[in-house]
């Protein structure tokens, strides 16, 4: 009795709320004239909506597909949790189904590493991901059907303008497209600033051992074979964005790391090439690592007598 005052309250809310949509009385009708589209088209394009459709979200129970693409939405914009509706609703088997559309979720499995991947820029991560749930006017929008019983509440209703979803999407995407690809730049120094910090060590660890002494830089392959002993992987020496070794500055070749100065100011690795910004990363003698800017790197190379 509880399931089907429930179910009633429903329809009567959905009645409220798309006032302005005709809505045409449940109906029972047989789950096999549904799946073969007797009833309702299978699938619509976006440009085939008209005003007289409201975009609406559900809340209630989930399924945990449904749970990782609520996650996907969160961090990727994705507009594939709204559903599309002309407020029909259908009986089938003595349950109530309201007749609505969404865009079909992408075939790739959704897991939260990659959901975590995707929204924080991994090292690696595809910014153009979410194009999969960009809105084009070409759009295949598939068949649901909400139970009304189970679904819980319908938030979020909208009349449905084609222009306004459209900018809508291409702002949301535009806007996760931008924030992947300045999480994964960071990622990336990250990963950059990390390994510079190795050869620093190891350059440290090295004189230590070796009376003082810096050891031979004259080229990239010189400093990794004195160094490999400190480092113990040969990746390291190695900038796996560009391929190219980290560069060792080749004035400081066999001196005294004692009758340097100011070792704090002297670069001792530095990446090969710089980002797109025009700054690289690089390790100072003294082991700290840090980022130098375009406009200040001639002076960096000056005082540091890099080539």
């Amino acid at each position: 009795m509880r399931r089907t005052s429930i179910a009633l309250a429903l329809v009567t809310t959905l009645t409220t709320i798309l006032s302005h949509v005709s809505i045409q009385p449940a109906k029972g009708v047989e789950l096999q004239d549904l799946l073969s589209g007797q009833e309702a088209p299978l699938s619509v394009q976006l440009r085939q909506l008209d005003n007289s459709w409201r975009k609406i979200a559900i809340s209630g129970q989930f399924e945990i597909g449904e749970l990782m693409q609520t996650y996907s939405q969160l961090f990727g914009g994705s507009q594939t949790g709204a559903y599309y509706t002309q407020g029909r609703t259908v009986v089938v088997g003595g349950e109530t189904y309201l007749i609505a559309y969404r865009q079909p979720a992408a075939n790739t499995p959704v897991s939260f590493t990659t959901l975590l991947e995707g929204a924080f820029g991994g090292v690696g991560a595809d910014c153009s991901a979410s194009e999969t749930t960009r809105l084009v006017a070409e759009t295949p929008l598939t068949l649901a059907l909400l139970n009304l019983r189970t679904i819980g509440s319908i938030n979020q209703v909208a009349a449905f303008d084609l222009n306004t979803t459209l900018a809508e999407s291409e702002k949301a995407y535009a806007a996760a497209k931008a924030t992947c690809e300045q999480l994964q730049a960071e990622q990336v120094a990250v990963e950059a600033s990390d390994e510079l910090w190795v050869l620093g060590y190891a350059l440290l660890l090295y004189t230590e051992e070796n009376d003082d002494t810096l050891p031979p830089m004259t080229t990239p392959a010189a400093a990794q074979e004195a160094l490999f002993e400190w480092v113990g992987d040969r990746e390291v020496f190695v900038y796996s964005q560009t391929a190219a070794p980290y560069q060792p500055n080749s004035s400081l070749s066999g001196k005294k790391l004692s009758a340097i100065a100011n070792p704090e100011e002297v670069v001792a690795f530095y990446e090969a090439q710089p980002r797109a910004d025009g700054s690289r990363m690089v390790v100072y003698l003294d082991g700290a690592v840090g980022q130098v800017a375009d406009s200040e790197w001639s002076g960096v190379k000056q005082v540091s007598g890099l080539p």
